[in-house]
């Protein structure tokens, strides 16, 4: 049986612009997403080594940089190396 379109529907049908504002939109969603996602890689740390090779890159050019096990090995002994405690 035949339903009538709903009102959004046929507002969204009757403008011509409809289809780029709903793409403009899931862009921005989109554009949010991996923002969100990049903020929480560097707020957890996922994202150290990656940002440690772009630092060696960019002003330590001429010295070669520590492969990804050995950078984790280094980071584990600076944060347990030391007395970690309130008292």
């Amino acid at each position: 049986m035949y339903q009538r379109p709903s009102s959004w529907l046929r507002l969204w049908r009757a403008d011509p612009m409809a289809g780029n504002r709903i793409s403009h939109l899931w862009n921005r969603v989109q554009a949010m997403a991996t923002g969100g996602w990049s903020l929480l890689r560097r707020l957890s740390g996922d994202d150290a080594y990656e940002r440690y090779l772009k630092h060696m890159r960019s002003s330590h050019a001429s010295t070669l940089p520590l492969s990804a096990q050995e950078f984790l090995r280094q980071q584990q002994e600076q944060k347990w190396s030391r007395i970690s405690r309130c008292c």
